[in-house]
């Protein structure tokens, strides 16, 4: 061993006897690192590497990315996400898989934007130029809006669009437009902050998306226009008409982070938004994909699959859907076609404003859908109102029986039919026959005055769990189990509850609170077999090794302590 005097200067290992091949290779490229710095491109998914050297390959992905991305391209590898004022952070992008652009244009004709963006099925569109002259380009802030119009009322919700069918329900707050902006502006501590839930599948943050004051506020109607790159012929021959037209147009505010989830217009319309701050993520489908991504299954016009946070465990052929995607940035508008499926998360504090509209290419879809709603009874119209007075009127389903008859006594009858699929297999049928029982008493605020009346409300998510457990929807399950131990029931049916929770936790591959359940219930009932079987499975490292198994990377994680 000679000593450190005759390694490189630069050696990781000076206690090597000579100057070794492996010395001398990172000696190289110690040398050579900061030339090949120099080629990298800004953005690149290797940026991290020293020693990486851009070739075309990362031209042509860089190249995708701004076609997917536009000017927000560079924040896709972006590890930390630059913070806003107060609370919030920036979000950032969603990448999907084999996604296609939405393409950009400037200067659209109305005939140009007809034939090849909306007749058809049309195609989506973003224009660049539409917002020119726009006085709400210079003027529409938070703190302007908050100053203007902060006595006004709004309503702003955790979960939107809502869903019947939503476990917990969404939460609707009707609060001033002062407080809201101080909400989303993250300046103080909101009381509206106090309503957020702890997990992002019982609701996000609080989001503001169908303010329409423009009726009475002309002043702050007057500070946009039409586009003109599109045709608008929707009717305003009547003060009514005229209402209903005003109304068509909504300003849409949010922190980063809200979300509005996967659905299409009703009525046919079509809808362009405006990006007036901030940036927003759209991820569209269009009408030939409402069966792969599961549209119209639960509800009407919404379709229960997630794209930015997709479960193809559940939802299988969701994978063969072609998703356009664009990000929206500040002075660009987004046209979408009557019947393309959208949804879209709000990167930044963002101000949207979005307009629904009828034209030459949809008006007679539109008179037919509202014919059909007419024949359904599912909007009543006054003798003196015409048909356009309805767009405005929100969709109502008609029970398929007498609603006269008590609630309590329809849901009892669902409870029965779903026992009945259950004991035959049919779990799905079981699941829709326990959801409508549920929403027969949907109404009952009070769990506990409600319980006094009926008795059977926890039973029916206690069952509804069942089949959850049974279709593997753990996470579904999970949340009627918990609905059942929040009505502070002390008896068989919260015992249930317990180990059925306890299964669904171990099909999400949360071990430690699988057994935490399942002590509880043998606390409970000591001679509980399920329980003390399950447990007893617990016992041995294989079956819990086996359990985590079935976790996400983060539960894994979770489970091991890490940080």
């Amino acid at each position: 061993r000679t000593g450190e005097e005759t390694c490189f200067l630069t050696c990781a290992f000076p206690s090597l006897p000579r100057k070794s091949p492996t010395c001398r290779a990172q000696y190289q490229r110690s040398r050579v690192m900061p030339q090949l710095q120099g080629f990298q491109f800004s953005g690149c998914a290797n940026a991290k590497n020293p020693y990486h050297r851009c070739s075309d390959l990362c031209k042509q992905k860089l190249k995708l990315q701004e076609e997917l991305y536009g000017s927000a391209a560079a924040d896709v590898h972006a590890e930390e996400v630059e913070e806003e004022a107060g609370r919030w952070r920036r979000v950032p992008l969603h990448k999907i898989p084999n996604a296609l652009a939405i393409p950009r244009a400037v200067q659209l004709e109305p005939a140009t934007t007809a034939t090849h963006h909306l007749e058809g099925g049309g195609a989506p569109i973003v224009v660049t130029d539409a917002q020119e002259g726009w006085k709400a380009k210079e003027l529409w802030s938070f703190g302007y809006l908050r100053q203007e119009y902060g006595e006004h009322s709004i309503f702003c919700t955790d979960r939107a669009p809502q869903r019947k069918k939503d476990n917990p329900q969404a939460q609707t707050l009707r609060v001033k437009l002062a407080d809201y902006c101080d909400y989303t502006m993250g300046v103080k501590e909101s009381y509206i902050s106090a309503y957020e839930r702890p997990s992002p599948s019982q609701g996000g943050v609080f989001y503001m998306n169908g303010w329409s004051p423009f009726y009475q506020e002309r002043e702050l109607a007057s500070h946009f226009s039409r586009p003109s790159f599109v045709e608008d012929t929707t009717p305003e021959d009547s003060l009514p008409l005229k209402q209903t037209s005003f109304g068509y147009s909504k300003l849409m505010c949010g922190p980063p982070g809200t979300h509005t989830r996967l659905h299409r217009d009703s009525l046919h319309l079509h809808a362009w938004f405006a990006q007036i701050r901030g940036k927003t993520q759209f991820i569209l489908y269009p009408p030939a994909a409402t069966e792969t991504i599961y549209g119209d299954e639960e509800q009407d016009h919404h379709s229960s699959f997630d794209p930015m946070s997709p479960d193809y465990d559940s939802y299988p052929s969701a994978r063969a859907a072609t998703a356009h995607v664009t990000v929206l940035v500040e002075g660009e508008t987004l046209l979408i076609p009557a019947g393309w499926w959208h949804c879209a998360i709000t990167l930044e504090r963002s101000i949207t404003l979005m307009r629904s509209f009828v034209n030459s290419t949809n008006q007679v879809m539109y008179e037919n859908a509202l014919q059909q709603l007419q024949s359904k009874q599912l909007i009543k119209m006054r003798p003196s109102e015409d048909a356009g007075i309805a767009a405005g009127t929100a969709e109502e389903e008609v029970p398929e029986d007498d609603v006269t008859r008590d609630i309590y006594k329809r849901a009892e009858e669902y409870k029965e039919k779903g026992n009945l699929e259950f004991s035959r297999g049919r779990y799905r049928e079981a699941t829709e026959a326990y959801s409508k029982a549920i929403d027969c008493v949907g109404d009952e605020v009070d769990w506990q005055e409600a319980s006094s009346k009926s008795g059977q409300i926890a039973v029916y998510h206690s069952n509804r769990a069942a089949c959850w457990l049974k279709r593997k929807q753990w996470a579904k399950a999970l949340e009627d189990c918990n609905q059942v131990l929040r009505s502070g029931r002390c008896d068989d049916v919260a015992v249930k509850a317990l180990f059925r929770r306890a299964k669904s936790h171990e099909g999400l591959g949360d071990v430690d609170s699988a057994t935490k359940d399942l002590n509880r219930v043998v606390e409970i009932q000591p001679n509980n077999r399920d329980a003390l079987k399950e447990l007893d499975k617990y016992r041995s490292v294989l079956h819990r090794i086996c359990i985590l198994g079935n976790g996400t990377q983060e539960m894994r994680a979770k489970q091991r302590g890490d940080k």
